[in-house]
């Protein structure tokens, strides 16, 4: 089969509706599904959103996701379903095309409650996904997850919310992309050596991006960073993984750049997700993630971040008072009554 990254070249030569095309028909013309040619044209193509659709006359072809992200030669497209006669593909790129905008997505890490995801999902393609310490998505006003994407975690390593044997069959029937491994394991009681083997047999079967377990940012030896360090050491190159997931809770915004810097630098080939921060009680949060999204959101080995988090005060002090104590309110992404926070307002 051809390799597409043959192809990449181009596209820094070409418009972004142009090499988006480009991309297209090599993938049809490589897995012989019907001619594509450019008459078919793209239509509803949104630099923000990232989606476009490529019709001819009244039929949609195929839908495309774009998203901009290094290194210039991890391409990934993947078919997802077929909707009557016609191909219907969600298309995951990673092109060159990364040079042309640096961005990082936006995501939900969420306490179980009726409060509806969609409210902070504003449409232009920068909050993406959602996640809830659990591998079966949470209770919603709405009953789905306000268009965002589902993402599993298997935050223990069994547990009666989330049996590990039913993790390959809950990620099958649910359709992730990602999964999550296990939650702060460093300070849980699990050694490098145990969670490496656990991964090993649980997450590596999983053919979906993968994360390693989230670390807190302690810097206690044997915690923290060094924690990961001796997994990733005791995994002797058998876990297959795409992310290394951090956490952290700290009194600045000047503290929480130097740990993300330390991350990088202690892991400079591994991509970055961050999928719990906030200021700890005291902190003005509002102040904090004015600096800490855009910092991030400049950073080409951060993919996801998720701050803590996507839950009102009172669900919060009602699902977890042992997060208050800790962080506070002030971080939630809802008020009350269900709308955006001041927190909340800074991720449109």
């Amino acid at each position: 089969m051809p390799n597409i990254d043959d192809n990449i070249s181009f596209c820094l030569l070409s418009s972004v509706e142009t090499c988006l095309e480009d991309l297209l028909i090599i993938y049809f013309n490589i897995h012989n599904l019907p001619k594509v040619s450019r008459e078919a044209g793209v239509i509803g193509f949104n630099r923000h959103s990232r989606w476009i659709f490529l019709t001819t006359g009244n039929d949609i072809l195929c839908i495309l996701w774009i998203r901009y992200y290094s290194p210039l030669s991890n391409l990934l497209i993947s078919s997802i379903k077929e909707s009557n006669l016609h191909s219907f593909f969600l298309l995951f790129a990673w092109p060159a095309l990364s040079m042309l905008e640096n961005e990082d997505w936006l995501g939900l890490g969420v306490y179980n409650s009726p409060l509806d995801p969609g409210v902070l999902n504003n449409g232009d393609g920068e909050v993406v996904a959602i996640y809830d310490w659990e591998t079966y998505a949470p209770p919603t006003s709405t009953g789905g997850t306000g268009g965002l994407g589902f993402i599993g975690m298997q935050g223990t390593m069994d547990s009666d919310s989330s049996p590990v044997a039913q993790l390959a069959t809950r990620q099958a029937q649910q359709g992730w992309a990602t999964v999550f491994s296990l939650n702060e394991p460093d300070i849980n009681g699990i050694t490098p050596a145990e969670a490496a083997s656990w991964y090993i047999e649980w997450i590596n079967p999983l053919a979906i991006k993968k994360a390693l377990p989230a670390v807190t940012s302690s810097t206690t030896s044997g915690q923290g960073l060094s924690w990961l360090s001796e997994m990733i050491s005791a995994c002797a190159g058998a876990c297959y993984f795409d992310y290394i997931n951090l956490h952290w809770y700290g009194t600045s915004f000047a503290e929480f750049q130097a740990y993300i810097e330390q991350a990088h630098n202690q892991f400079p080939s591994y991509t970055i997700v961050i999928s719990e921060f906030a200021l700890t009680n005291g902190g003005n949060q509002v102040a904090f993630f004015e600096s800490a999204f855009p910092f991030l959101d400049g950073l080409s080995y951060v993919l996801l971040y998720f701050p803590f988090v996507a839950t009102s005060p009172a669900l919060l002090q009602a699902n977890d008072p042992g997060a208050v104590t800790t962080v506070g309110t002030g971080s939630c992404l809802y008020t009350n009554a269900g709308g955006p926070s001041s927190v909340g307002n800074l991720m449109y």
